[in-house]
């Protein structure tokens, strides 16, 4: 790419949208100038059932990593994998930093800006568009309105999670260019430092623990299997990535003894395993 080209598209795609994401923080917390925009009032629209689904459809962005992983997009699925889980860790600890309410009516117990939803929306669903088209913007779209309409964010919560949303998405390119080291041993060191450092920091943000079990986990056994696997057609695929979740989620279901942080981080080594087990076993030639 042109050095100019690149330099407009940090600018504009990356700088600008975190700028304006911080600035409304800040106007927030200091001024009532943004207020008037927090007074649009859609929670008493008779639709929950459009709200619940949206706010289903957004955790279907937390297995888009592993889908790509799964089926033979190793880097692209790791490094997607990468930045939901950063992005979103980051959003959820930004909200202890800017102590912002939400609605007086909503049910939920944490901070309101930014919207964590509107943002991993945006970064998911952003991300597909390559493969689906431009039409995909709608989902993230959609997901910020039914966060107002469940009446758990005000306009300005899910404005600066769209920001948030659009300037990590546009940091993809740059993340996958970074080079990691060649020994195994090295990699798990940076990966459990980095999980180390994070755990101290937002340990007790909610769901801050759970992604970073996932994380840590996926990364771990990722980083240690060099052997590809081969693309695989749609009905083993999804056979195959069926299988994967369900064993997922039963994994996690093990935080009801274990810690929250264990049972994901066992959660997403399957993730990262299952697979070279499923071609190492030759599942994939019995699923017909």
């Amino acid at each position: 790419m042109n050095p100019r080209k690149e330099l407009a598209r940090i600018l504009f795609c990356i700088i600008i949208p975190l700028a304006l994401f911080l600035l409304i923080g800040m106007l927030k917390i200091h001024t009532n100038i943004l207020q008037p925009l927090d007074t649009v009032d859609i929670s008493h629209w008779d639709i929950s059932f459009v709200w619940d689904l949206f706010y289903i459809l957004i955790y279907a962005t937390i297995m888009f990593g592993p889908l790509l992983y799964w089926w033979g997009h190793k880097k692209e699925g790791i490094v997607l994998a990468v930045l939901l889980s950063a992005a979103g860790i980051f959003g959820l600890l930004s909200k202890t930093w800017f102590k912002l309410p939400r609605p007086p009516l909503t049910t939920e117990s944490n901070y309101g800006y930014p919207s964590f939803h509107a943002e991993i929306s945006v970064i998911g669903w952003g991300y597909f568009t390559k493969y689906a088209g431009y039409i995909l913007f709608l989902i993230p779209v959609l997901t910020g309105i039914s966060r107002m309409g469940s009446g758990d964010h005000y306009f300005t919560d899910v404005l600066g999670g769209w920001l948030l949303g659009v300037g990590c998405l546009y940091c993809y390119p740059y993340l996958a260019r970074i080079r990691v080291p060649e020994p195994v041993w090295k990699r798990w060191v940076i990966i459990l430092l980095a999980c180390g450092i994070i755990y101290g920091v937002g340990h007790t943000v909610e769901f801050v623990p759970l992604i970073l079990g996932l994380l840590g986990g996926f990364f771990i056994g990722s980083s240690a299997i060099k052997r590809s696997w081969k693309p695989v057609n749609k009905k083993k695929g999804v056979i195959a990535l069926v299988l994967g979740v369900l064993v997922s989620v039963c994994i996690l279901l093990s935080a009801l003894v274990l810690p929250e942080v264990l049972s994901a981080a066992g959660a997403g080594f399957w993730m990262s395993v299952c697979p070279l087990l499923f071609v190492q076993l030759n599942l994939h030639h019995y699923i017909e």
